[in-house]
Formats: structure tokens, C-alpha cells, sequence
């Protein structure tokens, strides 16, 4: 039986299933609401994760933002305690090179930040991957970490670093903004840079 993924509730989340016996791993994707930027409207922040072992296509494979209700929970370690961080533990292909993308964005498209990485996690692994943003605002990042319970039953979370350790993305606008924390002004911006492409990124 080969492997199925599901879109639920409109394409809000996707969720791997693996056939029988393929190797797998366990992948928390935690998001939280993005900086306003000056707007008064709501803003989501999307975690998608792309199967790369069959470049050039990219199927998602794992996908979920702040906004969907009902987060699917395989009781992995060491959960997030922050009220405002939504997330969502799901099971993904192990032993393949993957590519996770976090964009975030307004509604009505005044914004958006994109950040991509790519790692390789092992059968058995739980991992988490947390959308943040840097203290002024100025850039988007993805943060990777190891989930694991020690003899004591007590959760552990330790940092994990992927194939491209340093990706991080600067928001990108299309009308002028005055960001009224640092008096700055910025210029019209018709369409966001084209993010790189998982596959033809070099492996370290």
C-alpha cells in the first residue's frame, strides 16, 4: 500500500500517512501569530514540509498554520507552554532529504516573509520546528530542536541543527510602511523575491 496524504479541513493541515513498514519519524511544526507591521489585521504564519527525494517535484507532505482549531496530538515530549504558539505533531518520512518552508503573511497581502531550509531526520526521531521572529521585527527564522524523555520521564528539547543552518528571510512590503518603534519608512515593494529552490540548493 504506498503512502497517503491527506488535506483536511480545506487545506489548513496535511497529513502523512506511511505505508506499512516504511521508516518514520515524528515532526511537532509549531506556529504563533506574525508582527502586525502597523496593519490591524489578522495574521497567519504557515509551516509546510516538501518531500525532496524526488526533485524537481516537491509534494507537501506535513502542513499546518496558526489558524486551524483541531491540532493533531501524537503525545510527542516536551510540548510548548506558550497560550499564544499553536502546533500540530504529525508523522513524517524518515531516511529523505525534506525541505520545510515557514511563510507568513497580512490577508490582503500588504506583507509576507518566507524563510525554506532542508534536513534529513532518522526513523525513531521526534523533532520540532518553531516559526519566530526576530526581537525588532526585521526577520523570519525557523527553529529546529530534538525531542527526547529522559529516565525520569521528563521531556527534553535540544537544538538540532538542519543542512542549512544560517536560512533566515526579511518581510517584504508592497505599500510604504512607517514602523513607528524605529521611525523607519519602507519603500514600495511590488512582489517579494522569488525564495530559493529546495533542490538546487547545495548540500553542505
Amino acid at each position: 500500500m504506498a503512502s497517503v496524504i491527506a488535506a483536511i479541513s480545506a487545506g489548513c493541515i496535511t497529513v502523512y500517512s506511511p505505508a506499512p513498514g516504511e521508516p518514520v519519524a515524528r515532526l511537532r511544526l509549531v506556529t504563533s501569530y506574525a508582527p502586525k507591521y502597523g496593519t490591524d489585521n489578522k495574521h497567519v504564519t504557515h509551516l509546510r514540509l516538501r518531500d525532496l527525494s524526488a526533485c524537481p517535484a516537491q509534494p507537501v507532505v506535513a502542513s499546518t498554520n496558526n489558524t486551524f482549531a483541531s491540532p493533531v496530538n501524537l503525545h510527542m515530549p516536551a510540548p510548548p507552554d506558550d497560550p499564544d504558539q499553536f502546533y500540530t505533531e504529525l508523522l513524517i518520512p524518515a531516511n529523505k532529504l525534506l525541505g520545510l518552508a515557514m511563510y507568513a503573511s497580512d490577508p490582503p497581502g500588504h506583507w509576507s516573509c518566507e524563510v525554506r531550509l532542508r534536513f534529513k531526520p532518522s526513523a525513531g526521531m521526534d523533532y520540532e520546528a518553531q516559526s519566530r521572529w526576530s526581537s525588532r521585527e526585521e526577520k523570519c527564522f525557523v527553529d529546529m530542536y530534538t525531542l527526547t524523555t529522559d529516565s525520569r520521564g521528563v521531556g527534553r528539547r535540544k537544538p538540532f541543527t538542519p543542512l542549512d543552518p544560517d536560512a533566515w528571510a526579511q518581510p517584504w512590503f508592497n505599500f510604504p510602511l512607517v514602523v513607528p518603534t524605529r521611525s523607519a519608512i519602507y519603500i514600495v515593494q511590488t512582489s517579494p523575491p522569488p525564495p530559493p529552490d529546495l533542490c538546487k540548493l547545495p548540500i553542505p
